[in-house]
């Protein structure tokens, strides 16, 4: 019992303060905070990207491995004997993928002029797609070969993080190793920067995606992240309240209607006592009611404090009230419960001062008050 009073007062605690001016203005300026932090959030977001095109280089290998010329050993390829040519073939493998934040579609190449890569050194004799990062990349990234010096892309949909790669065999002198330059034009794309060093493109996690971006995209997602946190936590908060409230109600209403049901009220001739008692046992239980008996055995201790205008104990500690109910009740809400009957007391006019500022109850309520606690007891305890 001592617990259902702890909540009905926890929750009227909770009620007084939602119903403070200062409260609403402190959501209300949260809630424009919020508003404006999503509202620069979209805007960042929602301004346009560029994209960024990268040739590299990312595997070379030698066909023939040969470290020093045999007297007696000649390469033929397509007719020529590279070895007493001093030519090498080699297998480049070259990676072309988009890192920027922007798609590339396909009315974004320049229509008038091949877009790929052409050797400055060395003499293409073939190329194959060897990899995609999509199934529409592996069926249209075809690259194709014009010429001799130059290899050419097909202008497919590039979105941001998408790429493919080529493999392209090479026969070049062995004095100079093969070397290329970007051809063609981008929107969007100041230069496609060629790379030599190799470059490790793999998937994403989960928090790579969710934490991609420049450094003030991060910001404004770790504030996004964070008041959308708090936004949680205020909703949890609100649903807390809402289902202390709901159960509070219930227990009231439990309360209220076994109230109804005692002979002891149902006896009362005066309607003003019987209403009273009943709203004290339907707000603060059986606990409340105990007090009540409590306030009537100690009137001759209860002092009128004229600048309070309200009875109170000045000699006596709360703690001493009630013994066993100090753990779950006055330990935590202070001397606010029993003052809080005694002003309710007050207020409906079962606690009167007489003409020598002494408290004094009606006879009706002493005679009945010890009657009413125990048949409420007994009828808790039989539910």
């Amino acid at each position: 019992m001592g617990m259902n009073t702890s909540e009905d007062y926890r929750f009227k605690q909770t009620r007084s303060f939602l119903r403070k001016p200062g409260f609403w203005l402190g959501v209300f300026t949260v809630a424009s905070f919020i508003v404006a932090v999503v509202g620069l959030t979209v805007f960042l977001l929602d301004r346009p990207g560029k994209p960024n095109v990268i040739v590299e280089t990312v595997g070379e290998t030698n066909v023939l491995d040969l470290h020093r010329p045999l007297k007696d050993l000649n390469i033929i390829f397509r007719d020529e004997d590279i070895t007493e040519r001093n030519l090498n073939l080699k297998i480049i493998t070259i990676n072309v993928a988009n890192i920027g934040n922007a798609d590339i579609l396909q009315s974004h190449y320049d229509q008038f002029r091949d877009w790929g890569i052409r050797f400055t050194t060395g003499k293409v004799i073939e190329v194959r797609l060897i990899d995609a990062s999509s199934k529409y990349l592996r069926d249209s990234a075809i690259p194709d070969t014009r010429s001799e010096d130059s290899i050419v892309f097909p202008k497919v949909i590039l979105e941001n993080d998408e790429f493919f790669v080529v493999e392209a065999l090479v026969l070049h002198s062995k004095d100079e190793a093969p070397s290329f330059h970007s051809i063609g034009k981008i929107a969007g794309v100041g230069e496609i920067a060629v790379l030599t060093r190799p470059v490790i493109i793999e998937e994403r996690g989960l928090l790579g995606i969710g934490f991609q971006g420049s450094v003030l995209v991060q910001i404004v997602r770790l504030l996004s992240y964070g008041f959308g946190f708090l936004l949680t936590i205020a909703f949890v908060a609100v649903s807390m309240v809402g289902i202390i409230e709901l159960r509070s109600w219930q227990r009231r209403r439990q309360r209220r209607q076994r109230s109804t049901r005692t002979h002891t009220l149902s006896r009362l001739s005066d309607s003003r006592i019987r209403t009273s008692m009943t709203a004290i046992y339907e707000q603060y239980d059986v606990a409340g009611l105990k007090r009540v008996q409590y306030v009537i055995e100690n009137l001759d201790k209860l002092q009128w404090n004229e600048s309070n205008e309200m009875w109170g104990f000045d000699d006596i500690g709360l703690f001493n009230v009630f013994p066993d109910e100090t753990s779950e009740l006055e330990s935590l809400w202070g001397p606010m419960n029993l003052f809080a009957i005694i002003k309710l007391m007050s207020s409906n006019g079962l606690l009167k001062k007489d003409n020598n500022g002494h408290a004094f109850v009606d006879p009706i309520i002493s005679n009945m008050i010890d009657d009413l606690v125990d048949e409420l007891t007994q009828s808790e305890i039989g539910t």
